[in-house]
């Protein structure tokens, strides 16, 4: 039980050392577009997400877990993000990496965000996008190419900013 325990530890520990080494860049928008893979998943409340489906809106992609920290304190920004620019052809979508599933949807179920929340089996979409740490969120413009690539913590103030500058580009 305690070896169990400590390789748990460990792949945790490794995991945050590698975001925090990679996500050094936090804000930084991506240099060149480019296209967003992909992905479907079944939502927690038995709805279905295809990002591909989403072209033609700005699509926040939130990827969290639910023993991270940040991730949990960012949720009621997204959540009063998400109700603020719903009209508007802005989609938050939160997706659940590095976690179990039942613990992802028991937080879930408690946070109770507006938005919907998925999980991401054996991580196969947090790879495709690149996520190396959490939290961290992926900005795609409407044509479906991610301009933006977030790691930590968010505010509702900086998704503001961020999701006004593409609305502002027509994105």
């Amino acid at each position: 039980m305690c070896r169990k325990l400590l390789q748990q530890l460990q792949r945790v520990a490794l995991f945050l050392l590698v975001g925090a080494l990679v996500g050094c860049g936090v804000g930084a928008a991506t240099p060149t577009p480019e296209a967003a893979p992909a992905a479907d998943f079944a939502t927690f409340d038995g709805g279905q997400i295809s990002l591909a489906g989403l072209r033609g809106s700005i699509v926040v992609l939130n990827f969290w877990a639910s023993w991270c920290a940040p991730c949990r304190n960012e949720m009621p920004a997204f959540d009063a993000t998400a109700r603020r620019y719903k009209d508007q052809g802005v989609v938050i979508v939160g997706l659940a990496s590095k976690d179990k599933e039942d613990e992802a949807r028991a937080f879930a179920s408690s946070i109770g965000v507006s938005y919907p929340l998925g999980f991401d089996q054996g991580d196969q979409i947090a790879t495709q996008y690149k996520v190396y740490g959490l939290p961290n969120t992926v900005l795609i413009n409407r044509q479906g190419q991610i301009v933006r690539r977030l790691s930590g913590g968010l505010t509702e103030s900086q998704l503001t900013t961020y999701i006004e500058e593409l609305l502002r580009a027509g994105s």
